[in-house]
């Protein structure tokens, strides 16, 4: 039977082999590939109109027919204005001739002395070069001549006679005769993405259903998820994109035509064009735009250019800051990094087209790895989730003694989550990984108690940044103070005393108060403490791995010497252990729980029905003095 890492190793070469083989088969079958990722790209598009045409008791061929015969009249109607928009900007070309030579040449003019300098020094050097060859010819000529062979200029070269063929075929018919190739290709390439997307939107259940029958028939529910969730995101981004691209398009065009730019409307859709190229579309059709306002500007007039400029800047920060966030919602899955990778490498594959479809096409790609196990690393590589846990990242940051990331990771968390929320899910999970690696022998006992001691610092400082978190809840009189003392007992060092605290604080948020007993008292001490507290609660705090063995001998020692003393303990950790906890009640522990809010809820539970009502009017007070 092959060992578990053999076989780790043989999935991971299936899925390099698979992956080899994919990109092979995208890059040889391009030609038919293309038109299919077209085709698919519009149907996410046009689906959501052909099912509103049909829940108007239109049928399927109909709607079908309607919604893509729309949209072949509007890229008629769009090619024909583009068509005549390049026609008379190529007519009215020659008359921006002179104004760019004259500004050209006024370029020149303005050049430093220093650039002049640098060009005569070049132009010495080139002519140097050419008299000491010169020279060397001269010389070679010389010694021929002196021993007597003949010269240069003696030798009679036999040049061949140049045959011409002139072609006799008129220009306008060779002219017609090269575009022809490229407008069939075109065409064809048109006709073949029609009717892919007429099929497509016709049978598009039943296409879904044999998908979902070939990639998963014993898991249909992560299958169908898969399929939802590509679906839903490329379809809301290429829906938006469309939105916010056309909106452009128009925005500028009319900008530019108050401004005076010829051919205002050509630029407003190569605008909106370009914009579906990432990252290097809109500066390109700002450039077009720009450009043509400098040519039609007269010399030494800057005034149009600004402008043009202007409005270019002012439409990007309208779109990039209102439009995206509100038309998007939410973003594609897709990290900053992975959408230039990916605008490269599909570029690479399918050349301009790819650049084009590059996004919508990683989204599925990003979706694919977050359901398909063997396929995670592209989900982990190309999303744009946290790799890393807040816990983790922090633990990570703290090892290489980063003294500012780690205030910045809690000073961010806090922005959006309650303190209580960075106790759970960001320092009790750090001090976990602390501990553990401490158990497994990884991290030695200085650099232990060193991230321990970064990670109270950071405690310290959860107050100041998040409100009165773990300040004292008002009373209004001793008689109205819950009648039962709570006591939390670290298990055994610095860690459990630490996590303590923080179950502390995120009581004193709710409005019950809580005594923390320090490490450094003796067990005889602790018992003291605990006896002489009014119907007391005692909650045990232990960061697993290595508190655990003692919270369970702690549980012993206190059942045994406090009859009666409702036990809880808390193990701060992520991964509960069922064997743990029933070692636990085993030993007299009443109650184990994993995290602080469950803490909170036992302490609460345990309180009298007046003090009940008590800390619920003071959680109410700490609330309104949060915000």
């Amino acid at each position: 039977m092959p060992r578990p890492e053999t076989q780790s190793d043989i999935s991971k070469l299936y899925t390099l082999l698979l992956i080899v083989t994919v990109v092979a088969t995208l890059y040889l079958a391009s030609e038919i590939l293309i038109p299919l990722a077209l085709a698919t790209l519009l149907a996410f598009i046009l689906a959501p109109s052909v099912t509103r045409l049909q829940r108007l008791k239109i049928g399927r061929i109909l709607s079908v027919l309607i919604v893509v015969g729309a949209v072949f009249m509007l890229f008629v109607a769009f090619g024909w204005i583009v068509t005549n928009q390049l026609g008379s900007l190529a007519s009215d070309l020659p008359k921006y001739e002179s104004n760019l030579v004259s500004r050209i040449d006024a370029l020149k003019q303005s050049q430093s002395s220093a650039i002049s300098r640098v060009q005569n020094v070049f132009q010495r050097i080139d002519r140097e070069i050419r008299e000491a060859e010169d020279k060397s010819k001269v010389v070679e000529q010389e010694k021929a001549e002196a021993k007597g062979e003949p010269s240069v200029e003696e030798i009679v070269e036999v040049k061949p006679v140049p045959v011409e063929i002139v072609d006799t075929t008129p220009a306008g018919v060779g002219i017609v005769t090269g575009l022809l190739p490229e407008a069939f290709e075109m065409l064809a390439t048109l006709g073949i993405v029609v009717v892919f997307l007429i099929f497509m939107l016709l049978a598009r259940e039943d296409l879904r259903n044999r998908l979902i029958r070939l990639i998963g028939p014993h898991q249909i529910n992560v299958t169908t998820q898969a399929l939802d969730d590509a679906a839903h995101r490329v379809s809301r981004y290429l829906r938006a994109q469309l939105i916010i691209n056309a909106s452009y398009g128009v925005m500028m065009a009319l900008s530019l035509y108050l401004v005076g730019v010829p051919n205002a409307l050509l630029l407003g859709m190569l605008g909106g064009i370009l914009r579906y190229v990432p990252y290097v579309g809109p500066w390109l059709g700002a450039g077009l735009g720009i450009l043509l306002s400098i040519a039609v500007s007269p010399p030494g007039v800057w005034t149009t250019p600004i402008i043009v400029m202007a409005l270019y800047l002012a439409a990007e920060l309208l779109v990039n800051n209102v439009m995206e966030p509100l038309m998007y919602q939410s973003s594609t899955g897709i990290s900053t990094m992975a959408v230039i990778l990916a605008a490269m490498f599909w570029t690479w594959l399918w050349g301009a087209t790819g650049l084009v479809l590059s996004m919508p096409l990683t989204v599925c790609i990003v979706v694919l790895g977050r359901y398909v196990p063997q396929l995670e690393f592209l989900h982990v590589m190309f999303s744009d989730t946290e790799v890393l846990p807040p816990g983790a990242h922090l633990y990570q940051r703290l090892l290489v003694n980063d003294e500012d990331e780690p205030r910045e990771i809690v000073e961010e968390y806090l922005k959006q989550h309650s303190a209580d929320e960075l106790y759970e899910h960001v320092l009790l999970p750090a001090m976990e990984h602390v501990e553990t690696d401490a158990h497994r022998g990884t991290l030695e006992d200085d650099r232990r108690l060193y991230i321990l001691e970064n990670i109270q610092d950071l405690m310290d400082e959860v107050p100041l940044s998040a409100g009165p978190v773990a300040a004292e809840p008002p009373r209004t009189s001793d008689a109205e103070r819950p009648s039962r003392d709570i006591f939390i007992v670290p298990s055994r060092d610095l860690a459990d005393e630490m996590a303590g605290e923080m179950l502390r604080a995120s009581l004193a948020s709710r409005g019950i108060t809580a005594k923390v007993l320090s490490t450094k008292l003796l067990f005889s001490e602790i018992v003291e403490h605990i006896a002489q507290g009014n119907k007391p609660l005692v909650i045990i705090s232990a960061v697993p791995p290595s508190a655990v063995r003692h919270a369970r001998n702690l549980t012993k020692r206190l059942r045994h010497r406090l009859e009666g003393v409702p036990l809880v303990a808390g193990l701060w950790s992520h991964a509960p252990s069922q064997r743990t906890e029933e070692r636990l009640a085993a030993a007299g522990c009443d109650q184990v729980v994993h995290r602080l809010s469950q803490a909170a809820e036992i302490a609460l539970k345990h309180l009298p029905p007046r003090a009940k009502a008590t800390v619920a009017t003071d959680a109410a007070v700490i609330e309104i003095a949060k915000k």
